[in-house]
């Protein structure tokens, strides 16, 4: 491990448990045929959220996702002045920056200005991202910024722009996909072609990624019922597109679990986001029975009629 050296003041530990700085349960969100639903989170969580683990609804495929990150900063005011990391004419940013390596993306975002005049503040940070955005894991690191400079000495950051804490306030890994159970869904065109159908295209499951390459579930684009099914505009086209799901999930798990006959030892040692822990995921979420194919389908219908009543 490498040591760094700071030319200039940094938020250091000592200085970061002096502005006892307080940080709120993410609240993450999405939109549903226009209802906004909140994902329901544990109060203390270590920073990295799966998303299908606590809503195996959302798709980013079919939904955008919010996140709002609140925070309380206390004795601000000594984060200015000689002691501080900038003298007290100067403003100080908070920003967070968002990378994905999967998704191709990367924005820093500031979201509040502190000022020496400030005891205690709350800010709050909140991005939204796009439907068919998202994949892979979602970073989101917070920090401090130097944002306006009207006066410097030595000890301090001398350009703006520059970082002033030596380790971020807080991160946040939000994960897409992998461990959820988001299904890859695709389109074809056929006329008088059913109205959906999967194809299986991995060889070794336990390291193939779970992705259209791989398993591909179909939506016939000239059926009469597509756009009922797509748009899910009533309580019956979402059953019926639920249902297709499920039904999708079913074939896999017996095709893994039965006729490759892969056990849960295989399952558990699987790379993480290949078809295989995809099946597990289900598997252990779902609490399904895979001794037989009949068991497979009536363990994994009871439990989602569970969650439906």
């Amino acid at each position: 491990m490498q040591n760094s050296i700071s030319l200039y003041k940094k938020v250091d530990e000592d200085l970061r448990t002096l502005i006892s700085l307080e940080i709120m349960t993410p609240i993450i969100s999405y939109y549903d045929n226009n209802e906004r639903k909140r994902i329901s989170l544990p109060d203390e969580i270590d920073g990295v959220i799966h998303v299908n683990e606590y809503d195996s609804i959302w798709a980013p495929n079919e939904h955008s996702l919010e996140i709002q990150q609140d925070f309380t900063l206390k004795n601000i005011n000594l984060l200015f002045g000689s002691q501080g990391v900038t003298l007290a004419s100067n403003t100080i940013g908070v920003a967070a920056h968002i990378y994905s390596s999967k998704s191709g993306f990367q924005k820093t975002v500031s979201f509040a200005t502190l000022n020496s005049t400030d005891e205690e503040k709350k800010v709050t940070f909140s991005y939204s991202f796009p439907k068919s955005f998202l994949r892979g894991d979602v970073q989101i690191d917070y920090f401090l910024y130097l944002q306006e400079l009207k006066e410097y000495n030595a000890m301090h950051a001398s350009t703006v722009g520059m970082k002033l804490t030596e380790r971020d306030l807080y991160n946040t890994v939000i994960v897409i996909d992998g461990e959820g159970s988001t299904f890859p869904i695709t389109e074809f065109s056929e006329k008088g072609g059913p109205l959906w159908k999967i194809e299986k295209n991995w060889v070794e499951p336990e390291v193939e990624m779970f992705d259209t390459s791989t398993v591909n579930l179909s939506l016939n684009t000239l059926h009469p019922l597509f756009e009922q099914l797509k748009n899910g505009k009533t309580p019956i086209s979402r059953s019926y597109m639920d249902d297709v799901i499920v039904q999708a999930m079913i074939h896999l798990i017996q095709q893994v679990c039965i006729v490759e006959e892969r056990t849960e030892e295989d399952m558990q040692n699987a790379i993480p986001g290949s078809v295989l822990s995809a099946v597990y995921y289900w598997v252990s979420t779902f609490n399904v029975n895979t001794s037989s194919l009949f068991a497979i389908s009536n363990s994994l219908r009871d439990y989602m009629s569970q969650l439906d009543g």
